[in-house]
């Protein structure tokens, strides 16, 4: 009769804690927790038009509201992140990639989008060298590829060494 009475409390003390540490927890998590993106809701609401307009098959009009949202967020993407508290500290070196800066004084990883760009204008000037060609479009490649994939810190390196590559001018004539 002992061994049941004392099951018996054992198992209601940890139903009990069990039920407490549920209810209470959560609460206190939501609370204590911010989001790293801070509000969504204009994006949210940006992209319940753009469905809409779609929706509706006025392509040209979802277009041009996507590129609203799009510039939106680029817009509100330095404030509306804020720094990671696991992340680098505030100040400290810019990293470089064959002397080419790969991120921001903070450590951040540049953006990836612009380094590309100065890549193809790079080669579309003719500035890579004729036994670089294939390494200089396959580093491209892979830039492209990671940057797509929202993997800055990577895409950055590739470009940056492709960059590394180009010659300072455009072929002699």
């Amino acid at each position: 009769m002992k061994q049941f009475l004392l099951a018996t409390a054992l198992i209601a003390v940890s139903v009990a804690v069990f039920s407490g540490v549920e209810h209470h927890i959560p609460a206190f998590v939501a609370a204590t927790t911010q989001p790293l993106l801070g509000t969504m809701s204009l994006f949210q609401t940006m992209v319940v038009d753009t469905q809409a307009i779609a929706a509706s098959g006025d392509l040209v009009a979802a277009g041009k509201r996507i590129t609203d949202l799009e510039t939106t967020w680029d817009e509100a993407a330095p404030t509306a992140m804020p720094a990671r508290p696991d992340g680098p500290a505030a100040s400290g070196p810019v990293a470089q990639v064959s002397g080419i800066a790969v991120t921001e004084a903070g450590g951040r990883p540049i953006a990836c989008e612009g380094m590309p760009g100065e890549l193809r204008e790079g080669m579309t000037a003719g500035r890579v060298p004729t036994g670089a060609k294939a390494q200089v479009s396959d580093l491209q490649s892979k830039a492209v590829e990671r940057c797509i994939a929202d993997d800055d810190r990577r895409a950055d390196t590739f470009s940056a060494h492709a960059l590394a590559l180009l010659t300072l001018k455009g072929p002699s004539t």
